[in-house]
């Protein structure tokens, strides 16, 4: 769970910004953004953001959660 993970139709294992640009391109409302995504300076770009969302993710599950459990 520490990345997240993609394999593509020829067996090819992506990780990371370039796993969600793999992702996003197979889901009809998502393609344009897939294809952005998959530029090179902005894959690049995304993995960065990816790389600093990572520590933060724990900590906004058991927020999330927190939250959700108030609601009901």
């Amino acid at each position: 769970m520490a990345r997240f993970h993609v394999m593509t139709h020829d067996g090819t294992l992506k990780s990371g910004a370039a796993a969600f640009a793999e992702l996003w391109t197979w889901l009809p409302r998502f393609r344009l953004a897939g294809q952005i995504a998959r530029l090179p300076g902005i894959v690049h770009a995304l993995e960065i953001a990816y790389r600093l969302f990572l520590p933060a993710r724990p900590l906004l599950q058991t927020l999330a959660r927190h939250a959700d459990r108030k609601q009901v």
